[in-house]
């Protein structure tokens, strides 16, 4: 195996790792993940913003784009 997909792995486990510690010591965890959704929007948008000439998202992309956004926000929200 090469080393470049192989660090690629291992520091994605690493990231997940440590995201999920925060998490989970975090007081608010409502507030935490308002504030993940919005870093990451940021951080992702300039990305997909110079990209989406060269690659069109279908309109099935849409659909699931907005699931993967707004769902987990439903989610997090439901008062049970």
């Amino acid at each position: 195996m090469e080393m470049y997909p192989l660090g690629l792995v291992l520091a994605s486990a690493f990231i997940h790792v440590f995201w999920n510690m925060l998490m989970k010591s975090s007081q608010d965890k409502l507030v935490f993940m308002g504030w993940v959704f919005l870093f990451t929007s940021l951080f992702y948008f300039p990305l997909f913003w110079t990209n989406l000439d060269r690659f069109p998202i279908p309109l099935m992309g849409w659909a699931l784009i907005w699931i993967k956004w707004y769902y987990p926000c439903g989610l997090y929200n439901y008062p049970g």
